[in-house]
């Protein structure tokens, strides 16, 4: 059993997420669009689909912090 991500076409806020992460961090060291990097799932795109993950994890835990702090208001 692999490690490798699936192609992200059921979570269209993860991907959009990792397209950007992917364009932003990467767009000097790859010539691969992310629709092909996706495909071929380079490295640099697991790497982006990764720190989409966390970031999603991070935000939700923001919020669920948040939404606790206003119930005891």
């Amino acid at each position: 059993m692999t490690n490798r991500p699936l192609p992200l076409s059921h979570d269209e806020t993860l991907r959009a997420m990792a397209a950007a992460i992917y364009t932003s961090v990467f767009f000097d060291d790859v010539n691969l669009s992310f629709d092909r990097a996706e495909r071929r799932r380079t490295m640099e795109y697991r790497r982006s689909v990764g720190a989409a993950q966390q970031a999603l994890a991070a935000a939700s835990r923001i919020r669920e912090r948040e939404r606790r702090q206003l119930l005891l208001l």
